[in-house]
């Protein structure tokens, strides 16, 4: 199981290798939350802060543009928990 640290950061990734950074900080910080949510989710259940992260209908992009998001995050997770594996391992060896 991965640290919810090494999760976050693997996420980072994904948006920013999706050029939506700013689009999804700017939505997060619209939401007012009072806490950082995607710890407290990752605390509760592994993939909560994913689905949860892209629902925001209040938020400019609208429902449906972070809808795709989510079913592209869901596809390529595994993937990103591959490179991440595949670096932490040539880290060690180099």
């Amino acid at each position: 199981m991965l640290d919810n640290n090494v999760k976050v950061d693997m996420f980072i990734q994904f948006i920013k290798d999706n050029s939506i950074y700013n689009d999804y900080m700017k939505a997060y910080k619209e939401q007012n939350y009072s806490s950082n949510i995607i710890k407290d989710l990752l605390s509760i259940h592994d993939e909560l802060y994913l689905v949860h992260s892209f629902v925001w209908y209040k938020t400019n992009n609208g429902y449906d543009f972070w809808s795709i998001i989510d079913d592209k995050w869901l596809l390529q997770k595994e993937n990103y928990y591959k490179q991440y594996k595949r670096n932490k391992i040539l880290k060690e060896i180099l």
